[in-house]
């Protein structure tokens, strides 16, 4: 609910609605097939366009042709919202704030994911077997030290023009107050010069760039990104440009 408490937001195109779930069903059947609704346009991997437009028309040619319309102001407000839940003796909180322009200014919003895997964190107990994680800061500095807290770790949402950045928290209820004040303490470290090593920066670089590639493996992945970029700067980018910025930072 973090994301209610920050905006005045328009969430859904009202126009596009009725066309929802044959989109679901487009997306479930087709075997080579992977394909989303962003904004209003549909794209998709590893298929070949004839056969794209063939599956994609017959979905789609009732919808109403009309210019695309004006996106929709954000408006960043601040503020908090907080729910009393059954949730036995556990608190989970997130703390954010905003970073103005989002994708639009690419540098910036490159730095925040950067920023968003130096912090890391993640549970108390890893899923994904021993050392997952271990060596970030919020790893080492929080999970490491505090046996209270059940997860800890950085998050972002980047948007078109706008984003966020923070942390996201579970911990004893009894514990809340202090994590909180543990979290602060954190947000203000990292923004401190002389308090990242290069050591940490250069690792978060390199998992930045194995992320990336790793990701865009996936087709389901690669299709989103490019319905992202196309929308939101008309053309799709080099992925060559994000991993040579990352240096540079």
């Amino acid at each position: 609910m973090i994301w209610w408490s920050f905006w005045n937001l328009v969430l859904v195109d009202t126009e596009l609605i009725p066309s929802l779930p044959r989109l679901v069903f487009l997306i479930l059947t087709g075997s080579k097939l992977y394909a989303f609704l962003v904004g209003s346009g549909l794209l998709a991997s590893g298929v070949e366009h004839e056969e794209l437009l063939s599956v994609a028309e017959p979905l789609l040619s009732d919808l109403s042709n009309i210019p695309r319309p004006q996106e929709p102001q954000t408006v960043y407000t601040g503020g908090d919202y907080r729910c009393q839940a059954d949730l036995g003796f556990q608190t989970h909180f997130a703390l954010a704030f905003e970073l103005p322009d989002g994708w639009h200014k690419e540098k910036e919003a490159i730095v925040l994911t950067v920023l968003q895997i130096l912090m890391g964190g993640g549970g108390s107990f890893s899923a994904g077997g021993p050392g997952k994680g271990m060596y970030s800061r919020l790893y080492v500095r929080v999970l490491s030290e505090h046996p209270q807290v059940q997860s800890f770790s950085a998050f972002n949402s980047i948007y078109n023009h706008t984003s966020i950045f923070g942390i996201q928290a579970t911990t004893g209820s009894d514990f809340a107050p202090t994590a909180v004040d543990v979290a602060v303490k954190e947000l203000i470290a990292v923004a401190t010069p002389g308090h990242v090593d290069q050591i940490q920066l250069d690792r978060a670089k390199q998992s930045t760039k194995s992320a990336i590639l790793m990701n865009l493996e996936s087709r389901m992945v690669a299709s989103e990104d490019i319905g992202k970029q196309v929308l939101t700067y008309g053309g799709r980018g080099t992925t060559y440009y994000v991993l040579t910025s990352c240096p540079s930072l």
